[in-house]
């Protein structure tokens, strides 16, 4: 594949939440980050709204992707929303996290690198019993991810939930990735510990610039940022950061 990386890219153990407001900026995220695990010989599993299924498809076609190929070979997989999330009628954490792992042993005794999933969960406002079953799910995905070879996209439209139920899901992210409120912007959030790092990408600059702030995430107070050229760079020196404070207290 000759596409390029995208502007925001993720490692194995990362379990990440898009609060988003309208489609057209979730595909934004979706479609370069399914791109990236496809790229880096990822089995990418996702969960979606068969329209927003028609969009990823025709995005990743655009950017030099054969949709059909990667389908065909196993590598690229979409599901509806019921069968997956509640393929008995009802939703259950447990046997959800069952099925993760086991996509993540077939995965990798078929040789790919990791699983990527991306979960639409839209679903969940409109179903509200399973709330509480939600939350404890996305509980058990940020400690099951650790160190394993699966990276994690969950959806959620902010219309369709309670602040609080927003902010209970989103303690249980280390990463957000935030809808820009400007065009020419990519952001991303990183909690680690008491520490939150914002890295901002600047999308049209001839070269590609990232800048970071590392913050107390008590009192937003500054411990550090910097600029650089590439987004791995950014976020392993924003982890420098963190981590030199750590040590200091």
């Amino acid at each position: 594949m000759t596409f390029s990386e995208p502007l925001l890219q993720f490692r194995h153990g990362d379990h990440i939440c898009v609060f988003y407001r309208s489609e057209d900026a979730l595909a934004e995220v979706l479609s370069p980050y399914i791109a990236e695990g496809l790229r880096k010989h990822e089995r990418c599993f996702c969960v979606q709204k068969p329209h927003i299924t028609a969009r990823i498809q025709n995005d990743l076609r655009f950017i030099g992707v054969n949709v059909e190929a990667e389908i065909a070979a196993g590598a690229l997989e979409f599901h509806a929303i019921r069968e997956t999330y509640m393929p008995d009628g009802s939703f259950s954490s447990r046997k959800m996290m069952s099925m993760l792992k086991e996509s993540i042993e077939r995965a990798v005794d078929c040789g790919y690198a990791g699983l990527r999933t991306a979960g639409e969960l839209a679903w969940v406002g409109e179903v509200q019993d399973y709330c509480e079953e939600v939350a404890e799910y996305e509980a058990m995905l940020q400690k099951h991810s650790c160190g394993r070879p699966v990276t994690g996209l969950c959806q959620y439209p902010m219309q369709s939930f309670a602040p609080d139920f927003l902010e209970r899901i989103l303690q249980h992210h280390k990463l957000r990735v935030v809808e820009a409120e400007t065009a020419t912007r990519a952001t991303m959030e990183i909690t680690d510990g008491s520490f939150t790092t914002e890295i901002v990408a600047e999308k049209f600059l001839a070269k590609p610039r990232y800048d970071y702030v590392v913050a107390h995430a008590a009192s937003r107070e500054v411990v550090g940022w910097g600029r650089s050229e590439n987004f791995e760079a950014a976020r392993r020196q924003s982890e420098e950061t963190v981590h030199g404070h750590l040590r200091v207290n």
